[in-house]
């Protein structure tokens, strides 16, 4: 219990860190969000109007501590074919130790409120054997001129297959976004996960993200942040059984990547 406890003001004090650092530099936005910023904590929970952003990495990852290391691809595509409406699609092909697609996952998200703070809602299917459908609330909360919080609860619903029972998990996500300068930034994130809402399975994820956002010809319409993140997916078991860990570093993936952000208008 007492490892959980640190673990817990450690994780809470990672997270902590980047909304109490100073503010180096002005707001890029004027009025209207007519266009993607460069600066990470400046930016809208849904992309800017006309904007295309593929989201290419590498990523080495284990599922468990028995499991092989696995070697593969995460590909993103979200595009807002108008203000505030944002579609995407998800895919992680695996090519090692056996090649396998994964379950691909096409996404919609809509921004209800802008500013200071934001809200969306979100929907999305996974197309998994029987499939299963997500939807969710964002939140952000902006902090200042260069952090942000994100907040976002999403239930997901797992399809029976044919003479079996819906199982819905309840995901909370937590996010501290913050541009160490206009260019490199560092993004925090927890959370909770609850598989079929029993707390005694519930585990708490650890992720970090670094990167460094370069601009293009015009930086209002192209750029690219190259970005590397670690994730454990079970960070911490807060009620795992007597005698076992509450720290499990066995669930992990490590991605090295690009996040392109092109302006189609």
């Amino acid at each position: 219990m007492r490892k959980s406890f640190v673990a817990l003001a450690s994780l809470a004090t990672l997270v902590a860190t980047p909304i109490a650092a100073p503010v180096a530099f002005a707001d890029d936005d004027g009025e209207a969000y007519d266009h993607e910023k460069l600066v990470y904590g400046q930016r809208r929970l849904v992309m800017a109007p006309g904007l295309l952003r593929p989201d290419v990495a590498f990523i080495v990852s284990q599922s468990g501590a028995d499991s092989d290391t696995a070697i593969g691809f995460g590909v993103l595509v979200d595009w807002t074919p108008i203000d505030k409406l944002q579609v995407g699609a998800v895919a992680t092909p695996r090519i090692s130790p056996d090649a396998d697609v994964n379950d691909p996952q096409l996404n919609i998200r809509y921004l209800l409120l802008d500013g200071g703070f934001q809200l969306a809602v979100l929907g999305a299917y996974t197309f998994s054997d029987p499939g299963a459908i997500h939807l969710g609330v964002p939140l952000r909360f902006r902090l200042n001129d260069a952090a942000r919080l994100d907040l976002s609860p999403i239930l997901d619903l797992n399809l029976p297959p044919e003479g079996g029972d819906l199982v819905v998990d309840l995901n909370v996500l937590l996010s501290a976004g913050i541009s160490l300068t206009r260019a490199l930034y560092l993004d925090v994130s927890t959370g909770i996960v609850i598989p079929d809402f029993d707390f005694d399975l519930a585990a708490i994820p650890l992720g970090l993200e670094v990167g460094y956002s370069i601009p293009g010809g015009d930086s209002d319409t192209a750029f690219v942040d190259i970005f590397l993140r670690a994730r454990f997916d079970a960070f911490l078991l807060p009620n795992a059984p007597e005698g076992s860990d509450t720290l499990n570093l066995d669930v992990w993936s490590i991605a090295l990547g690009g996040r392109f952000h092109v302006g189609l208008d």
